[in-house]
């Protein structure tokens, strides 16, 4: 078995325990003996941890003693750049001759044309063995020198035993209180830039009594608050996670996030949702989105527009029925993680082929 080592900034987030669950089981079926290297696990996780865990300060000579210590020849480094160990660490894997991959989304999307930061992924992708990508248009910001060593790993989630099981609708909407016939939900940090305030808008055009507004995730702008001052049937519920939040997601009508949305996608979609958001900068995720398909996308600070498609989506049961089954089938396709097991699979492949040389 070829030791391998993930380096995971911060805590690893409940999200991705189940996915590095799989990655483990995954990839030890084809002799690669995974590790993950973090400071800890969010609080509140509710799966249990099955991959080899290593807890350590997330510092230079922390991770260089560890990482010294269990000698694995391959490291996986999730890790922006605003970590100060960051680079330390790849001339210490270099020096050391072990293999370096990067996994992320090439340049930072939310500010592209920051010169320095683009120097500096320049310099991390040169340093690098391999590059896993979260999707495969990504290929576009990185180097064409680096060509033959970028691999696709569509950034998607695990649901194990979240799989199809059937919900109650009217009892899990009575759960949380929720009263109207049809709702609309957004799940995930709520931030300015999700632009709540054009799906705010889109509700006053909309004017249906029988519609709702889910809102799931954190609120420390106090965005939900705003929302209920302005608006009838706003339903802040705060941070779900795991089962609650797809049991929400599957007793909801229409998914719609107006602003930057990334993994969120794969949970509405695998909840037959249709999605509707607008033409900004989104996150790699937003491969999944097939526009008059399986959701809509319509012009940025255009709540007129997104007030048509949601009543759209909400009046005709048909094309309701055509869009949930094409969001469905979405995520068993391109977004299963299978798609993204495969990905790390063949990078790891490429690197064991080559020698273990600077």
């Amino acid at each position: 078995m070829t030791r391998v080592f993930l380096i995971h900034q911060n805590s690893v987030q409940h999200y991705r325990v189940p996915i590095y669950n799989y990655l483990h089981k995954f990839l030890s079926q084809h002799g690669f003996a995974l590790s993950i290297v973090s400071e800890g696990i969010q609080q509140g996780n509710s799966t249990n941890v099955e991959f080899p865990f290593l807890k350590v300060p997330l510092k230079f000579h922390s991770l260089r003693k560890l990482i010294s210590d269990y000698d694995p020849r391959i490291v996986i480094l999730f890790v922006n750049l605003n970590n100060p160990y960051l680079f330390p660490i790849i001339f210490y894997l270099k020096f050391s001759r072990r293999k370096i991959v990067y996994w992320g989304h090439g340049i930072d999307l939310q500010d592209k044309e920051a010169r320095i930061k683009r120097v500096l992924y320049s310099a991390e992708h040169f340093l690098s063995d391999a590059l896993i990508l979260y999707a495969e248009h990504l290929k576009k910001n990185i180097s064409q020198r680096h060509k033959n060593k970028i691999f696709v790993a569509n950034n998607t989630l695990y649901f194990g035993d979240r799989g199809e099981k059937a919900v109650d609708r009217k009892a899990i909407l009575a759960k949380y209180g929720i009263v109207t016939e049809k709702n609309v939900i957004m799940a995930g940090r709520l931030q300015k830039r999700k632009r709540i305030e054009d799906l705010v808008a889109a509700f006053k055009i909309l004017s249906r009594r029988d519609v709702g507004l889910i809102l799931v995730g954190p609120d420390d702008e106090g965005l939900a608050a705003k929302a209920k001052e302005q608006i009838a049937h706003v339903y802040p519920l705060g941070p779900l996670y795991g089962r609650d939040v797809i049991d929400l997601l599957k007793a909801s009508d229409v998914y719609c996030m107006p602003g930057a949305m990334g993994l969120s996608i794969v949970d509405a979609f695998h909840s037959g949702l249709p999605v509707i958001t607008e033409n900004v900068d989104q996150g790699p995720e937003i491969m999944y989105l097939r526009d008059g398909i399986n959701g809509f996308m319509v012009e940025r600070g255009d709540p007129n527009a997104l007030a048509q498609r949601i009543d759209l989506l909400l009046r005709d049961e048909k094309l309701y029925k055509r869009y949930s089954l094409a969001a469905k089938k979405e995520i068993e396709t391109n977004g299963h993680i299978d798609n993204m097991g495969q990905g790390f699979l063949e990078a790891l492949n490429y690197l064991q082929k080559k020698k273990f040389d600077p």
